[in-house]
């Protein structure tokens, strides 16, 4: 019976493998969790867990290959998006050992699937019982469902909901500590910066917004000069290559005869290209075009106007600025060398009201704005999250919420609660504390 891929991964996936695993090299390993499925770029499962040989507990990447030459194949030896992985799993070891390593050139333990099943081949079909939801986000129900499936979808819809408030409140803590470090202008710049790196881009937008504070940045009044200096400093003016477009290649040259004045100066502050991460990012959310938006904000008086919405905190007020930015090429291009036909927004309304829970909000609550609640109560979101996803997998099993489904309270509360306990657990519940939480919840 052949295989493909796809199928190996199933078979880890739904843990058809013996108990105790053998390596090509003969260690004993033994798997606590065969990790979360991941569908989109980088290894086939994340936060996975093993028992080592020396009894020490091992968090990390799987990687799944039909054989094990695969690894070098698909260029994963020099990727260092693969340097987490601490089990190759392959279907068959082939004729000759082959030693996996990553970019770092340490070894990674490999071990051969097919001669290691529960059952045999044949007969492994009618043993796989994850649902289509659980297979789609790539996590397995977990044992809370029990407890939460007594509840009322009122009763759970008020526990998230508290869970989400819990959340909101510890931002608010953590934006007012952040206040009285930096000022409440270079804490917002730096909020904004976060909130447009989004998860793949956090580290390097917030590098970005340290190295070039917004007091600095706004000492130039040439609007242009401040563009340049962003992109310049990001690592995203190339000395030589220059884009094929007329229109890109007129920008792109503006930017460049501001940059080549600073650049001696400023050149040795900035970041190196490997900080930015481009791989899965969808056009619409390249760091290019999100850049943008804190060069058009940096202006003097659209950012006064920008602060003065933030310490209201209204949503609307906030996505009324927002949507109105406009920038003359990246409004009609994903990147230098992709024009589109209409114009697209510089940012989307999901990724604002995701701006407004995580930095607006809190900022607001931390200078003394105390409607937030009541606000949070009334705002839902039609995003589609991943993270939310496999939360509610894990402690819902796919249950329906109805409209409370919708409510950016219980969707931040399915996300704190996966933060707190889920990414915690590497022994598939056994242990987790939230089944008691939940009980003592309902007392």
């Amino acid at each position: 019976m052949s295989v493909d891929e796809a199928f190996v991964q199933r078979l880890w996936f739904e843990q058809l493998y013996r108990e105790d695993l053998k390596t090509l090299t003969g260690e004993s390993v033994r798997i606590l969790q065969p990790g979360f499925w991941n569908h989109g770029a980088g290894p086939d499962f994340t936060r996975g867990a093993l028992v080592n040989r020396e009894g020490r507990t091992e968090v990390g990447d799987v990687e799944i290959h039909c054989e094990a030459p695969d690894w070098r194949q698909h260029g994963h030896e020099n990727d260092p998006h693969y340097d987490n992985v601490i089990l190759h799993v392959v279907w068959k070891a082939g004729p000759r050992l082959f030693f996996a390593g990553d970019s770092k050139r340490r070894s990674v333990r490999t071990l051969e699937l097919s001669s290691q099943l529960k059952v045999p081949l044949p007969e492994a079909r009618r043993h796989f019982n994850s649902t289509n939801l659980e297979r789609q986000v790539g996590a397995r129900v977990g044992h809370c469902r029990k407890e939460l499936a007594d509840l009322s979808v009122k009763e759970v819809a008020t526990l998230l909901e508290d869970a989400g408030w819990y959340r909101f409140q510890r931002r608010a803590e953590c934006w007012a500590l952040r206040v009285k470090c930096h000022g409440w202008d270079q804490a917002l710049w730096q909020g904004l910066a976060d909130a447009l790196g989004y998860a793949r881009n956090r580290e390097a937008f917030g590098s970005l917004a340290q190295r070039l504070p917004l007091s600095l940045l706004q000492e130039e009044k040439n609007a242009m000069k401040r563009e340049s200096l962003l992109f310049g400093l990001a690592g995203f003016l190339p000395g030589q290559t220059l884009p094929q477009a007329a229109e890109g290649n007129k920008w792109f040259r503006s930017l460049w005869d501001e940059w080549w004045q600073i650049r001696a100066e400023w050149e040795e502050h900035g970041l190196p290209r490997q900080a930015w991460n481009l791989r899965g990012v969808r056009p619409l959310n390249r760091p290019e075009r999100r850049l943008a938006i804190l060069s058009l904000l940096s202006d003097r008086a659209l950012w006064k106007r920008f602060s003065a919405v933030v310490t209201g905190g209204d949503f609307s007020e906030l996505w009324e600025l927002l949507e109105t930015l406009e920038h003359p090429f990246w409004d009609r291009h994903y990147t230098l060398n992709s024009p589109v036909g209409k114009a697209i927004q510089l940012i989307g309304p999901d990724r604002c009201l995701r701006f407004w829970f995580n930095v607006v909000g809190p900022l607001a609550m931390a200078g003394g704005n105390e409607r937030m609640r009541d606000n949070l109560r009334e705002m839902k979101t039609s995003e589609i999250m991943h993270t939310a996803s496999v939360a509610a997998v894990r402690l819902l099993g796919g249950r329906n919420l109805g409209s409370a489904g919708r409510s950016l309270l219980v969707k931040e509360g399915l996300l704190q609660i996966y933060q707190d306990f889920c990414l915690k657990d590497f022994n598939q519940c056994e242990g987790c504390d939230f089944p008691d939480f939940v009980r003592k919840w309902k007392a």
